[in-house]
């Protein structure tokens, strides 16, 4: 049966919430300070995940949004901004460490390319939203909180005033593409089974076990 659809957010958002949840009690448990080495490149690949996941899908989903929909293309095409400014003050701190800033620089790892792969190639702004706003973002938001904790001061200052201050925005702009489009059944299973999607393919990225499913239809 289909839910109403800003209920559905809602439940969407919550189900996000719970997917952090495990992988803060599973990943970012340890609060170990990060070596400089471990730092570069976590910053590189922060850097690489701001422009190519943070830009570059929200660019396409910008595109597939009508222009009568005005506030929400202005959501997003200021959520496209902090974006670039994300990527841009991670390259300027990794200059200040001495390490190339250069994004055409970086090698991403396989995980990297992965992510912004699976995100990119979704048709419809509804599956951006579901992939990137929804689900990305919320379990970024535990990320950035944990890079906080293990990062060198200036570092974690970066990311908690420049970075982490935009970041639940960006899980609203989700909530209101949902709210907007996920009123069928059809698109509602649909964002279910994106949620699942990357609840399996972050497991996968940072090598847990893959024999457990995120029930994404239980409330």
């Amino acid at each position: 049966m289909v839910m109403d659809s800003v209920d559905f957010a809602k439940k969407m958002i919550h189900k996000a919430e719970e997917f952090a949840a495990i992988m803060q009690e599973n990943v970012y448990n340890d609060r170990t300070p990060l070596s400089e080495t471990r730092t570069i490149g976590l910053l590189k690949s922060q850097m690489y995940r701001e422009y190519y996941l943070g830009v570059l899908p929200p660019s396409k989903q910008l595109m597939m949004i009508p222009d009568s929909e005005v506030e929400l293309k202005v959501l997003i095409t200021r959520q496209l901004c902090e974006e670039f400014l994300h990527c841009r003050v991670l390259s300027e701190r990794l200059e200040e460490m001495g390490a190339n800033g250069n994004l055409s620089a970086y090698d991403p790892l396989p995980q990297d390319e992965e992510m912004y792969r699976l995100t990119f190639e979704y048709k419809t702004p509804w599956e951006i939203a579901a992939s990137l706003q929804v689900f990305g973002e919320t379990i970024l938001i535990t990320s950035q909180k944990w890079m906080i904790d293990v990062l060198d001061e200036r570092s974690a200052r970066v990311m908690r005033d420049e970075i982490l201050v935009h970041e639940g925005t960006h899980v609203r702009n989700g909530r209101l593409v949902l709210e907007k489009y996920a009123t069928t059944e059809e698109i509602q299973r649909r964002v279910e089974e994106i949620g699942d999607i990357k609840y399996q393919q972050v497991r996968k990225s940072y090598g847990l076990p893959m024999l457990e499913t995120f029930d994404m239809g239980a409330v």
